[in-house]
C-alpha cells in the first residue's frame, strides 16, 4: 500500500475546496490602482532596506514570502494540529528554572547549569523531620537521591536530590500555580496539589525537591530544614 504524507492530504483538500474557483476570469485593474499599488510597495521596499542595511549589503536582492489560499491552509492545518498534539504553548521563567508549559502539565529545566557537579558527592537530608515520621525507602544513584519518609497516619514526606542536568520533572499544573518560594537565600517553586504542596529549588550545586501530603507552610519549613549529611 502506497504511504499517504499529511502534505498530500493537505493539498488533496485545498484542491477540492477552491477547483471550483480555477476558471475565475482574471480582474484587470485599473492604472490609477496600479500606480497607488507601486507607490505602496517602493515606500515598503526602501523601509525594509532601511532595517536591513546594518546585515545586508546593498547588492543583494530582498525576497518577499508571497501567500496564497494554499500555504495559509497548510498553515492553518499544521496549528490545529499541533494543539490537537498538546504542544507547547508557553515557555517563562520563574524562581531559577525554565518552565516549559504543556496542556495539562509544565516541565522545569535548570538555568544556571555552571560549574555543577556532575554526580552526587554530597548527600543532603531534613534535619527537622516532625515527630513520628520514619525511613521508608531510600534509593541512591549516582545522579540522585530519594528518600521517603511515612508516619502512622500514612501521611508522607519525601526529599529528591538531583544533579542539575539530570532534573526532568513535570509537574501537574493543569488545574494548580506554580509560584516562587525563598528558601534561605535561594528562591524556588511552590506548588500546591490536591493534598500536600511541593517545593522545589537549585541550591547552587543540585536541585532540591520537598514534597509531602502536610500544610504547605510545614512543607516549606522542611525544605529550609535540608543540610549536608556528615560523613
Amino acid at each position: 500500500m502506497n504511504e499517504i504524507t499529511l502534505d498530500e492530504i493537505l493539498v488533496a483538500a485545498h484542491d477540492a475546496e477552491f477547483s471550483q474557483y480555477d476558471n475565475v476570469p482574471e480582474h484587470v485593474f485599473s492604472r490609477k490602482h496600479d500606480r497607488a499599488m507601486k507607490r505602496i510597495f517602493n515606500i515598503y521596499q526602501k523601509r525594509i532596506a532601511l532595517l536591513n542595511s546594518d546585515v545586508m549589503d546593498k547588492g543583494n536582492v530582498i525576497s518577499h514570502f508571497r501567500w496564497n489560499r494554499k500555504t495559509v491552509i497548510v498553515m492553518l492545518m499544521v496549528i490545529f494540529l499541533a494543539v490537537l498534539a498538546g504542544c507547547s504553548a508557553i515557555i517563562y521563567y520563574l524562581g531559577g528554572f525554565k518552565a516549559d508549559v504543556h496542556t495539562d502539565n509544565t516541565q522545569l529545566f535548570p538555568i544556571d547549569l555552571t560549574d555543577c557537579p556532575q554526580s552526587i558527592e554530597e548527600m543532603y537530608y531534613l534535619s527537622e523531620l516532625p515527630s513520628g515520621f520514619e525511613l521508608l525507602q531510600e534509593s541512591v544513584s549516582d545522579i540522585s537521591v530519594f528518600t521517603v519518609y511515612v508516619n502512622s497516619s500514612e501521611e508522607t514526606i519525601t526529599l529528591h536530590q538531583s544533579i542539575k542536568t539530570a532534573f526532568e520533572t513535570h509537574y501537574n499544573t493543569e488545574n494548580y500555580k506554580l509560584e516562587e518560594i525563598l528558601i534561605d537565600e535561594h528562591i524556588g517553586i511552590g506548588l500546591e496539589r490536591r493534598k500536600g504542596y511541593i517545593v522545589a529549588w537549585d541550591n547552587g550545586d543540585y536541585i532540591l525537591e520537598v514534597s509531602s501530603n502536610l500544610p504547605k507552610s510545614e512543607t516549606i519549613n522542611l525544605a529550609k530544614s535540608t543540610k549536608v549529611l556528615e560523613n
